[in-house]
């Protein structure tokens, strides 16, 4: 979970934070199983059950029936992936995927995200979750990095609570003219800010984190969003090196990453 940078009884200011929660792995002994039904030659590999590489290799290598590992550059999950991905073969990265819990993040960074469009999200309502103090904020980077002193921050997050406030405000006067919970809160929320801190669960094939890595890893993008997909990068890295290390990801940022902005001065 998000650890709080500093609090008060108004509000409280969150870290963005991100949790691996799910991964697709492959069924224990079918993927073997397949290869040996299918002429292939065993490899320790095949066996693998911890890592989404065995089920990529093996969907590339049913693209040309190459289940008889000849070729010594390609005899590993490494260098076969490496070798599609040099390809430019992306299908066969979205035979595999990965689920992350987002949480201490905006508002304003959630309409980022939401616009990858392969994702598939579940995040807090605010349509059905009421906010109460402490309200959750999330600060955008350049504050903090604009911020001369502590006091700063306090001030751009007390600005924030009083949006809370004024959307309580709201639902509460809604309320007493008869409106249902869902309806007050439905027309309230139009006050709360961007600074709203939310979670949201976000699941992607391999080849979708791939395009987000490279267009929100990347100096071009949204300062928050940048330092998200680095957290997520970190921990990619680790589960599926041979596509996310960083000589493997020289092969392929390319194709996704964004340009800068011209004149943004």
């Amino acid at each position: 979970m998000s650890t709080p940078i500093f609090e008060d009884e108004r509000f409280v200011l969150l870290e963005p934070h991100a949790v691996l929660i799910a991964k697709s792995t492959p069924i224990p002994g079918v993927i073997s199983g397949l290869y040996e039904a299918l002429g292939g030659e065993y490899r320790e590999r095949h066996d693998e059950i911890d890592s989404p590489a065995p089920t990529m290799e093996f969907a590339g290598r049913v693209c040309y029936e190459a289940f008889a590992s000849k070729n010594e550059k390609t005899d590993s999950h490494e260098g076969y992936l490496r070798n599609i991905a040099e390809q430019n073969h992306g299908s066969v990265f979205e035979h595999s995927s990965f689920s992350f819990f987002f949480s201490g993040i905006s508002r304003a960074d959630s309409h980022e995200i939401v616009r990858h469009r392969h994702f598939s999200f579940s995040q807090k309502s605010q349509r059905y979750v009421l906010n109460s103090t402490p309200y959750e904020i999330s600060l955008h980077p350049t504050l903090f990095e604009s911020a001369e002193d502590p006091q700063d921050l306090y001030f751009f997050a007390d600005r924030a609570a009083d949006d809370f406030e004024s959307a309580q405000t709201e639902y509460e006067a809604l309320r007493n003219l008869g409106y249902s919970r869902k309806q007050a809160a439905e027309a309230a929320r139009l006050y709360l800010p961007n600074a709203a801190a939310v979670n949201i669960v976000v699941t992607g094939n391999v080849r979708s984190w791939m395009e987000f890595v490279s267009k929100r890893h990347h100096p071009s993008a949204d300062a928050s969003l940048q330092h998200l997909a680095g957290l997520v990068y970190d921990i990619l890295k680790e589960e599926l090196p041979e596509v996310f290390s960083e000589e493997a990801r020289a092969i392929w940022d390319w194709q996704f990453s964004q340009g800068g902005v011209q004149n943004d001065v």
